[in-house]
């Protein structure tokens, strides 16, 4: 057996130990500071996207109104801890059980009480109804969200004509009409 003798003048390359444990404390705070925001950011594009989906819903309910010629409405509820909509023909019976395709929101999305859609009585859900034309008939009316933990952060698809015209909106820092989400 042959033992190979190292010459003290030459440098070996690698990390010593308190060199990986600074790269580790530095990573640690990077993430400390990143993770927060990047939660936040996916919370917001959840509620982004159910707002999303209200305003297809209802850009639905007006298109297919004109096309088949037939009254429609749209109609949106919360059902145990999800939200759900749906649109149908103003004759149908909107039990969920029914003949009506209800669509789930993301968890953790409840509506707001900003919400001015009409709710007939007897009934849990909030409605607008859009002639055979694609105009609403009677109130025009908005669709605010909103954490079920946090009621600050707003998002809310609007219909703002008579022609049925839908815009989506998020939170202000100020009120307009009582409202803060426009």
């Amino acid at each position: 057996m042959q033992f190979k003798w190292r010459n003290p003048q030459q440098t070996e390359s690698g990390f010593t130990l308190l060199e990986i444990v600074i790269i580790f404390a530095i990573m640690a705070i990077l993430s400390a500071i990143a993770i927060p925001s990047y939660l936040q950011w996916l919370r917001i594009s959840r509620l982004n996207f159910a707002r999303d989906q209200v305003a297809i819903g209802l850009k639905q309910a007006n298109y297919t109104a004109r096309q088949t010629r037939l009254p429609h409405r749209f109609m949106i509820k919360p059902q145990g801890d999800r939200v759900v909509w749906a649109i149908a023909p103003i004759l149908t019976d909107p039990n969920p059980s029914g003949a009506i395709n209800w669509n789930m929101l993301p968890e953790g999305i409840q509506i707001d009480r900003e919400t001015t859609l009409l709710k007939p009585s007897n009934q849990d859900y909030y409605t607008i109804q859009f002639s055979h034309y694609g105009e609403v008939n009677g109130q025009l009316g908005r669709v605010t969200l909103s954490f079920v933990e946090n009621e600050k952060t707003k998002r809310c698809a609007i219909v703002s004509t008579l022609l049925g015209e839908v815009r989506s909106g998020s939170d202000r820092p100020t009120k307009q009409n009582d409202k803060y989400c426009y």
